[in-house]
């Protein structure tokens, strides 16, 4: 398999919910996107954001396994996919692509919260992965809830 990498940083967290969207995908390492921070818009995405970063993980997957990707994401409509540099669990910055919410759909999404499945979801994936869970509910939203 040619090497792509793929950033994962909302639902693709979860391994074998990522196994069931792309079965050649390999999981490579925990890794982190730099100047870049996590938004909630009804489903993670992510924008730039000097200072900040973003963990996530980094897949290598297959030219079959991106196209159902880009059918699952909805690109080029709902989300873009950009090439960024992530740095992965040994330090080393790898190339990679990322999904990122089209200006259209920020707009129409913008401060929407996730659903407490989709919560679940990711919070099991950043687990699995070792990485900050920033889909768990803060004590403050749980008693608004």
């Amino acid at each position: 398999m040619s090497e792509i990498l793929y950033f994962a940083y909302g639902s693709n967290l979860n391994i074998p919910q990522m196994k069931g969207r792309c079965p050649d995908a390999v999981g490579v390492s925990a890794a982190v996107l730099n100047g870049w921070r996590l938004k909630e818009r009804t489903y993670a995405d992510v924008e730039p954001a000097p200072g900040e970063c973003v963990h996530g993980a980094l897949y290598e997957i297959s030219a079959d396994d991106l196209s159902s990707l880009d059918f699952y994401e909805g690109y080029p409509e709902f989300y873009d996919r950009v090439e960024v540099s992530v740095v992965d669990s040994k330090g080393a910055s790898r190339s990679a692509w990322v999904y990122t919410m089209t200006a259209q759909y920020k707009d129409r999404r913008s401060d929407r919260p996730y659903s407490d499945q989709y919560r679940a979801v990711c919070s099991e994936g950043a687990e699995a992965w070792g990485i900050p869970n920033a889909f768990a509910l803060k004590d403050n939203e749980e008693k608004n809830r």
